[in-house]
């Protein structure tokens, strides 16, 4: 499991740009990307933790949101280890 954010780029000061969005992925054996879902845009992921329990894989994010003000959030999700079960 992986996950990836995107930003704006930053300002002439060094500070981070505009959050543009996170996903959450799946490599296979072959080092394939096998399953790629977005995060709610608001949110910039900067780590993952994943388990499974019963062909499911269950995920705490930890995000971080560049502002020193707001709290840096812990997201749960979950999502069925086989695609061929995920509503569509």
């Amino acid at each position: 499991m992986f996950t990836a954010s995107a930003e704006r780029g930053s300002d002439p000061h060094g500070t981070d740009g505009e959050i543009r969005g996170s996903v959450v992925g799946m490599i296979d054996r072959d080092g394939r990307v096998e399953r790629l879902r977005t995060i709610e845009r608001k949110w910039k992921v900067e780590g993952v933790y994943a388990s499974i329990d019963a062909r499911v894989i269950d995920f705490l994010f930890v995000c971080d949101q560049d502002d020193p003000d707001i709290a840096s959030p812990l997201l749960s999700a979950a999502m069925p280890i086989e695609s061929r079960f995920e509503g569509g």
